[in-house]
């Protein structure tokens, strides 16, 4: 069984701003918040590049369970 990830809904304002910052979407796996998140390349494979992936993870709190 893998561990639980750490609660994303305060990391939200970051989350959305890295969203809308980079063209990413990313959704909750589940309605368990301990569940995280998803990256959706699918729908838009032009924006979700190695560069924005980079800038996401480079951006994301230290904290951040996403």
């Amino acid at each position: 069984m893998l561990p639980l990830t750490k609660d994303y809904r305060p990391q939200l304002p970051l989350i959305t701003s890295l969203e809308r910052e980079l063209g990413l979407h990313l959704v909750p796996r589940s309605r368990n918040p301990q569940d995280g998140l998803i990256l959706r390349t699918v729908s838009a494979p032009e924006r979700c590049g190695d560069g924005a992936i980079h800038s996401a993870k480079s951006n994301r709190g230290a904290d951040c369970g996403c």
